[in-house]
């Protein structure tokens, strides 16, 4: 599984999830499904760390993430556990996953 670098609640970054190592050859993407957690249990709505809509690049999905001050992008101190559910044109489902930690950044180091 992969980890991104950490993010700070006010940005917001490109999520991509790469598809390439589990299609077949004849397979498309047609549409994807995500699952978030929060592994620290610190946020109760982690799917709005979410932003926008997907972007299907060939085997590549690209996902905004919200990072505007009226919908914080994500909790201080959160780890979220994303899934990326492809939708293949063979009718199987196929899963991407990752951890993205939220993280606070002062200027202080």
């Amino acid at each position: 599984m992969t980890e991104w670098p950490s993010k700070d609640p006010g940005e917001s970054v490109l999520l991509v999830f790469k598809f390439a190592n589990q299609m077949e050859t004849t397979e498309t993407i047609q549409t994807v499904d995500y699952e978030v957690t929060d592994l620290t249990g610190l946020d109760a709505s982690p799917l709005n760390i979410l932003a926008g809509t997907s972007t299907i690049i060939g085997t590549d999905v690209l996902r905004p993430t919200s990072g505007s001050k009226l919908v914080p992008g994500g909790l201080d101190k959160s780890r979220y556990y994303v899934k990326c559910f492809g939708n293949m044109s063979s009718g199987r489902r196929r899963l991407v996953d990752a951890i993205l930690p939220v993280e606070l950044k002062t200027g202080i180091t």
